[in-house]
């Protein structure tokens, strides 16, 4: 699981004191993902993965749901409203296989991308953000999941993404989550 310095800044200062609402705590975990090298977590430069994460944002309704998924085997869903599944990748293997299995095709996918530094949320209902961490920069696909229309790359990449989500919910359904 990829791991983080601590904010030498004291919590919520800007606040006056206030605990984060899931809103701050959900942009300031999705921050950290995006802005996350291959080294801090294991990978070494010029690995034979070149797409070490992602970072994908979906909306539902009038919440974001953002998934991440590292080459350490870090795997993580939460909401924008609050909540999610932290670390389930560690937990189990399927999930860690279909997150693998992403972030190896997505390197057949990154010609069809563009390298951004646009990292803001998606707000149509259904659209997707997909983002690619490379050590070449982030590459980033926008779509819709509910469409079929966009092209056999972003089919492609949603059915992998449906995949990892599936996989997430069948194996935690059991937590109560």
């Amino acid at each position: 699981m990829f791991k983080f310095k601590k904010n030498k800044e004291k919590p919520n200062e800007d606040k006056g004191g206030q605990a984060p609402t899931p809103a701050d705590m959900y942009h300031e975990l999705r921050t950290m993902a995006l802005s996350i090298k291959a080294s801090q977590i294991g990978v070494e430069p010029g690995n034979e993965h070149p797409v070490y994460g992602a970072v994908i944002d979906m909306v539902f309704g009038e919440a974001t749901a953002t998934m991440i998924s590292m080459l350490d085997g870090t795997v993580s869903l939460y909401y924008s409203s609050g909540g999610g599944i932290i670390g389930v990748g560690e937990r189990y293997g399927e999930v860690r296989e279909h997150s693998f299995i992403l972030l190896a095709n997505a390197v057949q996918l990154l010609e069809y991308f563009s390298v951004t530094e646009d990292y803001s949320l998606p707000e149509e209902e259904n659209s997707c953000f997909a983002f690619f961490l490379t050590e070449d920069g982030v590459y980033k696909a926008d779509f819709h999941m509910d469409r079929d229309d966009e092209g056999e790359e972003y089919n492609f990449l949603n059915h992998l993404i449906q995949n990892l989500l599936t996989s997430i919910r069948v194996s935690t359904e059991d937590e109560g989550i």
